[in-house]
């Protein structure tokens, strides 16, 4: 999901939509995040192990949501307006 994430907002730079570029970095990065302290929580890391659920909770909720609003984005963006169209 992170990489998604990245490459997409590189891809949304591309076509001059910087507020999904920034939104996909930040939610590439808060996934990550939230992933790593769900998995230190897991392996019963001090201070982490009661919040590891959680964690793992936000991480998927962080990436469910990206995933739902790019969808919604996608489907009613022009197809031509980002680059989906076929070239001849």
């Amino acid at each position: 999901m992170p990489v998604a994430c990245f490459v997409l907002a590189r891809r949304f730079a591309k076509w001059g939509e910087c507020g999904w570029a920034i939104y996909s970095i930040v939610t590439g990065l808060a996934f990550l995040l939230a992933f790593v302290l769900a998995s230190a929580g897991f392996v019963q890391a001090d201070g982490l192990a009661d919040f590891a659920g959680l964690f793992q909770r936000m991480t998927l909720t962080i990436g469910w949501a990206w995933l739902t609003l790019l969808a919604v984005y996608l489907l009613k963006a022009p197809s031509e307006a980002i680059g989906l169209t076929k070239s001849h």
